[in-house]
């Protein structure tokens, strides 16, 4: 548990204290930490479908049974999980997620560091930033 270097412990505790300077800073710091041990995949799983005329980032994670339709475009170190559906001219930005099923729409946007949770569904009339 983390918990101020001052915090009075005024009964017994069955866990470990950590005593830091701020603990709501340490724990974001933490939280950071983990967040970016969790970004780390690169490359591509196959089988995925990616259309000739997609614009593609760098250092980006496709997971299988993905697919990527004409005209879309991503940014760089986007994180696409399993089963995740792209459609025509759609633009995701830098160091979006989508993870496992997410299906966006043509002509969406999703901004840089976004977020799409598992079974998303993102219409064309949706941008996302």
């Amino acid at each position: 548990m983390i918990v101020g270097k001052t915090q009075a412990v005024t009964r017994p505790v069955s866990s470990t204290l950590i005593r830091v300077d701020d603990p709501y800073r340490s724990f974001a710091a933490l939280l950071e930490l983990y967040a970016s041990a969790r970004q780390e995949k690169t490359g591509r799983e196959e089988p995925v479908s990616i259309a000739p005329s997609a614009k593609l980032g760098e250092d980006l994670f496709i997971g299988a049974f993905s697919c990527i339709a004409e005209n879309a475009s991503t940014g760089n170190r986007v994180k696409i999980h399993r089963q995740v559906y792209i459609g025509e001219n759609v633009s995701i930005g830098d160091r979006t997620v989508l993870y496992p099923g997410v299906k966006i729409y043509r002509d969406c946007v999703v901004g840089a560091d976004c977020v799409l949770h598992a079974g998303a569904v993102a219409d064309a009339d949706c941008k996302f930033a």
